[in-house]
């Protein structure tokens, strides 16, 4: 099996005026933004015999927008508000023409209240961000099965709601911009129910799933991102 993984992940929007060390200073209310891109494709290889055998695995592509308003309530502390949106898109060919082809395809709005802690190291250039966000999720599911010339699609309805707490660095190059780095969780906490409609009119049945998930000290490189920030 093969993986072919591209990322590209951009974050970070903050404004100032004040001319000192950092942007760190109570008070002050920046803006702050994510972006980010992913695809996600693989490749399965069989062996029989002296005959190697290969098929397409499934290929997903993520997209993700999260602006947000921060205030600092401290030097240390800001408090904030992001909303944005995220879309995720798996294709699975049939591996033979007597198989259908599989898309499934996901649309979700994000709120998300979030937290960040600065803990500046030997001057206010330079530290580590500890970040606390509570997403609230909603969205909807798209499964499409296509067979020939027929497709057949059903949705499911998602709702979420997380915990999660993120490490990073910061660092200032001048006293209006930040850089910044995060990889993973410390600990993440998250809870997705699914609700699907199933039938027409009195007959239909509806059919509800919910899946928990539990990360404690999840660092994975894949999930390392990058970010600038301006002050005003």
């Amino acid at each position: 099996m093969k993986k072919v993984f591209l990322s590209l992940s951009i974050i970070g929007i903050v404004l100032s005026v004040k001319a000192q060390d950092s942007g760190l200073q109570a008070g002050k209310l920046y803006v702050n933004g994510s972006l980010g891109f992913s695809m996600t494709s693989q490749k399965n290889e069989h062996k029989i015999g002296g005959t190697t055998h290969s098929s397409d695995g499934p290929k997903t592509t993520n997209f993700n927008i999260l602006p947000s308003i921060n205030y600092l309530v401290s030097d240390k502390l800001s408090i904030g508000l992001g909303i944005g949106y995220n879309y995720e898109s798996t294709e699975q060919k049939g591996r033979a023409p007597s198989e259908p082809d599989l898309t499934t395809s996901t649309g979700t709005f994000v709120i998300a209240p979030m937290v960040n802690y600065f803990i500046p190291l030997g001057n206010d250039k330079f530290g580590i961000i500890l970040g606390g966000m509570v997403p609230i999720a909603f969205g909807t599911t798209s499964n499409e099965t296509k067979s020939g010339s027929t497709t057949t699609t059903n949705e499911t309805s998602n709702t979420g709601f997380g915990v999660n707490i993120m490490p990073g660095v910061f660092y200032f190059p001048s006293p209006k911009f930040m850089l910044t780095a995060s990889m993973g969780n410390i600990i993440g906490w998250n809870m997705l129910t699914r609700k699907t409609d199933e039938g027409t009119g009195a007959n239909t049945v509806t059919n509800t799933t919910t899946a928990t998930s539990i990360e404690v000290f999840n660092f994975d490189t894949f999930g390392l991102q990058f970010g600038g920030s301006f002050f005003f």
